[in-house]
């Protein structure tokens, strides 16, 4: 079993999700947190909110927060006990999912390698950008 936390109110303690084991027989390591979403959205809670995006971290649709790293969830593998937060307070338009119009320019380094599921470090203003508030 893997298992996810949600924290879909600032404030608030997180909700808890149980995974199977394997998801389609793919370990859940070998998959991203977008696609963790997607199973509680479509399995436990349909009333999930959580960004679609184009699955190679580039459009930078789906950024979370993953304990003081603002990432993009499509690209980000899964790993047990992870908390997905919204990556900023006052961006927050539901869940995670944060308004990406009241951000200057997200400046997460785009996936150089989709298949390694790695994430470029994001600079430090892209992390202050969505870290202050």
């Amino acid at each position: 079993m893997m298992r996810i936390r949600i924290r879909r109110e600032f404030g608030q303690e997180p909700t808890i999700y149980e995974l199977p084991a394997t998801l389609d027989g793919q370990d859940w390591a070998s998959l991203s947190l977008s696609a963790a979403m997607a199973y509680v959205q479509r399995r436990y809670d349909p009333s999930l909110a959580y960004a679609l995006s184009c699955g190679r971290g580039s459009c930078n649709i789906c950024v979370v927060r993953i304990g003081d790293e603002v990432v993009t969830a499509c690209t980000t593998p899964v790993t047990d006990d992870v908390l997905i937060e919204p990556a900023r307070q006052k961006l927050q338009v539901k869940d995670v999912i944060v308004d990406m119009g009241l951000v200057k320019k997200a400046r997460i380094a785009p996936i150089r390698d989709p298949a390694a599921f790695r994430l470029s470090t994001p600079s430090n203003a892209s992390v202050e950008e969505f870290s202050s508030g």
